[in-house]
């Protein structure tokens, strides 16, 4: 009886502890959403966000951010790890930077420690990046304007040639 009423109690001090943990966090927004990319030639689609972290409680909290999924060679952080004062946020700046159509799931995995180091807490802020390769260029309508462009360019270009060289010749 003794050692079911000490179990009993042990989870429930467990349950608490989470709980409180759990009170402490603070992810906004806390889904980070899909992000749809498209991917131009000769340069990766580039997107900067951000969201933030606060403590709503009243001790100090211990952050650690990793990107999970296959997300990690996208993401990049501005910060992986930092304390939380009570009552405090802080903003985490991430850049994504996709060079290969495909889709990227996974998220930001926020790891909660107490100042006593005994609760852990994970929560993971979905992200799904879907990048596809720019069509731009297989408009017709842009190709025939990127060629009147060129043309207009090199009869610019050999006008200008030509009034150099009747100066250099007088």
């Amino acid at each position: 009886m003794k050692v079911r009423l000490i179990v009993v109690f042990a989870l429930l001090a467990s349950l608490m502890l989470f709980s409180i943990a759990k009170a402490n966090l603070s992810v906004k927004p806390g889904k980070l959403g899909a992000l749809y990319m498209e991917i131009f030639p000769f340069s990766p689609a580039v997107v900067e966000r951000s969201f933030e972290v606060g403590n709503t409680y009243n001790t100090s909290i211990y952050i650690n951010l990793t990107v999970s999924g296959n997300l990690t060679d996208i993401v990049k952080l501005s910060k992986d790890s930092f304390i939380l004062q009570p009552n405090e946020t802080q903003e985490i700046n991430y850049i994504v930077s996709v060079a290969r159509p495909g889709i990227y799931m996974g998220g930001v995995v926020v790891k909660v420690g107490s100042q006593y180091g005994s609760s852990k807490l994970s929560y993971q802020a979905d992200l799904v990046v879907m990048a596809r390769e720019s069509n731009l260029l297989s408009n017709p309508y842009v190709i025939i304007i990127v060629a009147a462009l060129l043309i207009v360019l090199v009869v610019i270009i050999i006008f200008y040639l030509r009034k150099k060289v009747k100066k250099a010749r007088k």
